[in-house]
């Protein structure tokens, strides 16, 4: 194989051309192409430097992918969220990154299924109650016909006419109650398909981690309420939790037992779904929390109270018996209604948990307000 095949094929050159660099010109061509390009090239390279360094990214592949998407506008959704966030004054950090680029293809695939299973189970809904209007028509019919049949029965007049028509009429019966068992085997096999389908759909919509929603289907929820919410003029607000010091938890402990940690949190929150809220996993150790009808206030007290309850718990590691310390959350409490959409929702409630974080962590936060730490 040739160098220059080699040099093609390799991952840091297939990097370089995702970043629309490629080798350097031929030195056969033309000198003022030669320059421009070169010029173009240095003045990308710069641009891509100046957004890693303003951020303090590390330079990785990923990141260098991240800036030339955002410099160049081959993703003009990272674009968007890039500028509002640098807008809003919030940290552009790489968990931020991995966050702002969680619609994956698999993503589209899986939301395309569940979009696909929605029309389904409409259509299985619809049939359905075809199917029992049917049912209802053929035992009218049959009924009908049993009584005619009764009164054919009483008319004393031509009697082989009679038994002419109550022959028919017979078989009339038979078909309507053949009709009759078809449509209602039908029905149950239609009900059976339907609780499978909720089962599958349950199953795509659900964080397999921690039994909550996952993204997906907590973004859907969000705008189920919102609706709502607009719809009776009542209050909605949102809040985002993050765990406190939760890659130090991966670190000296392992990810097992930072699932198990994800897995208390979960169940901490979970509890506030008796009140009405909708909770789910948005992120990696994040969680999103659906307050419909509640003030930011009222939010802020709920939220807080399920911090107030992680706070007090003593973890420790089943693996090796040392304790974990306090495993706290903090958070940031946003007016949904106020906001406007999701998008905007979470950027506001973004920039009142990533407050709490800076004001010393386990602590729940809106706007300019925060919920003391107590223990």
């Amino acid at each position: 194989m040739a160098k220059q095949d080699r040099w093609a094929e390799s991952p840091f050159q297939r990097l370089w051309h995702r970043l629309g660099l490629g080798p350097e010109p031929h030195a056969s061509a033309d000198v003022a192409g030669v320059a421009e390009t070169l010029a173009a090239r240095r003045a990308l390279l710069a641009r891509l430097a100046a957004l890693l360094i303003d951020h303090d990214l590390p330079i990785t592949p990923f990141t260098l992918v991240m800036a030339h998407d955002c410099v160049t506008g081959a993703n003009p959704r990272l674009a968007e969220l890039l500028i509002q966030r640098i807008g809003a004054g919030l940290p552009v950090d790489l968990a931020w990154l991995e966050q702002a680029l969680r619609h994956p293809a698999q993503d589209l695939a899986a939301e395309q299924l569940v979009t696909l299973l929605c029309h389904v189970r409409e259509s299985l809904t619809a049939f359905d109650r075809s199917t029992h209007g049917a049912m209802q028509a053929s035992g009218d019919f049959a009924d009908s016909l049993q009584a005619h049949l009764g009164e054919m029965a009483k008319a004393g007049a031509d009697k082989a006419l009679v038994r002419s028509l109550a022959e028919a009429t017979r078989a009339m019966l038979a078909q309507a109650g053949q009709l009759h068992a078809e449509l209602a085997a039908s029905r149950k096999r239609t009900a059976e398909l339907q609780s499978t389908l909720e089962q599958v759909q349950r199953v795509a919509d659900e964080d397999h981690l921690t039994g909550l929603a996952n993204r997906r289907a907590f973004e859907r929820q969000f705008a189920q309420a919102l609706e709502t919410a607009r719809a009776t003029a009542a209050p909605l607000c949102l809040g985002v939790v993050d765990i406190d010091h939760f890659k130090r938890i991966n670190d000296r402990h392992g990810h097992t037992a930072g699932d198990r940690v994800l897995k208390v949190v979960a169940e901490t929150l979970g509890v506030l779904r008796e009140a009405g809220c909708i909770v789910g996993r948005i992120g990696g150790e994040e969680f999103g929390v659906l307050f419909p009808g509640r003030s930011p206030g009222q939010a802020l007290a709920l939220l807080n109270s399920a911090r107030a309850r992680m706070a007090e718990r003593r973890l420790i590691n089943r693996t090796t018996d040392v304790p974990f310390g306090p495993v706290t959350f903090s958070g940031g409490i946003a007016d949904a209604i106020a906001c406007g959409d999701l998008e905007s929702a979470l950027t506001a409630a973004d920039g009142a948990l990533y407050a709490a974080k800076g004001g010393g962590r386990n602590r729940v936060m809106l706007t300019d307000r925060a919920w003391p730490v107590t223990r």
